[in-house]
């Protein structure tokens, strides 16, 4: 019973950071797609450029994914991998939404 009460802890915790992480992103995403919407730029070198911007908050997710599961580094890569296509995308929308504002 204890090692259960534990483990839903532990879980809540990580839903927390999670939650914590995926803000802190989105919200430097936002921000940086109205920066750099009015450049002369075209949607995808203006994405790299917003992730790049974004990269401490973006390395701090994957760095939580390793270390929710450190014995499956494979399984954490690819959970991570499949989150940063979600960012790119978000970060077009943004730009496009901003662009169109």
């Amino acid at each position: 019973m204890v090692l259960f009460l534990c483990a839903c802890g532990a879980d809540r915790q990580w839903q927390d950071q999670r939650t914590a992480l995926s803000a802190a992103i989105g919200d430097c995403i936002q921000r940086e797609a109205v920066a750099i919407a009015p450049k002369p730029v075209d949607l995808e070198t203006a994405t790299e450029v917003i992730l790049a911007r974004c990269n401490s908050h973006l390395w701090a997710e994957e760095r939580a994914y390793i270390d929710r599961f450190p014995g499956n580094p494979a399984y954490a890569q690819e959970q991570f991998r499949e989150m940063a296509a979600v960012r790119a995308d978000q970060a077009r929308r943004e730009i496009a939404l901003a662009r169109t504002s």
